[in-house]
């Protein structure tokens, strides 16, 4: 009797190797799917945040503009501003489950609620602060 593997031809050999070379291939392309589809989720939600900071960012830069200087268009870049991080953090609740929200962004949601109502207050009194971007400064300082 013959060892089996000694009987076998050198094209048997090959095909057989070509064969679990395709099935292993075929095997793996699942894995590298789901990894790259995770790693595109992860990256997207990364750009999403960034775009939630800058947006915050230029939001306080017209906030802090409008409480200097009182210009109007600056309060109403901050409102524009405003509801746009609202828009981008209602996109990533939405785009996430409720469990796998970050205690950060629950955190910077319930700041967003308040800082609605430091709007309100400031479009309140807007209305009794004149428009301080036409006067000089030290005329708007009151030292004149």
């Amino acid at each position: 009797m013959k060892w089996f593997g000694r009987n076998i031809n050198l094209q048997f050999k090959f095909n057989s190797f070509i064969y679990l070379g395709i099935f292993l291939w075929l095997v793996t392309i699942p894995f590298v799917y789901f990894e790259i589809n995770n790693m595109n989720h992860h990256i997207l939600n990364l750009e999403l945040s960034g775009d939630i900071y800058d947006t915050i960012l230029e939001m306080r830069r017209y906030e802090k503009n409008f409480l200097l200087y009182g210009n109007g268009s600056d309060l109403s870049s901050t409102i524009f501003y405003f509801n746009q991080a609202k828009k981008l953090l209602s996109i990533r609740s939405c785009e996430s489950e409720a469990s796998q929200l970050d205690s950060d962004f629950i955190q910077l949601d319930k700041g967003l609620k308040d800082y609605s109502g430091v709007i309100d207050i400031l479009t309140q009194l807007s209305v009794f602060i004149p428009d301080l971007g036409e006067m000089d400064y030290p005329q708007a300082l009151g030292t004149v």
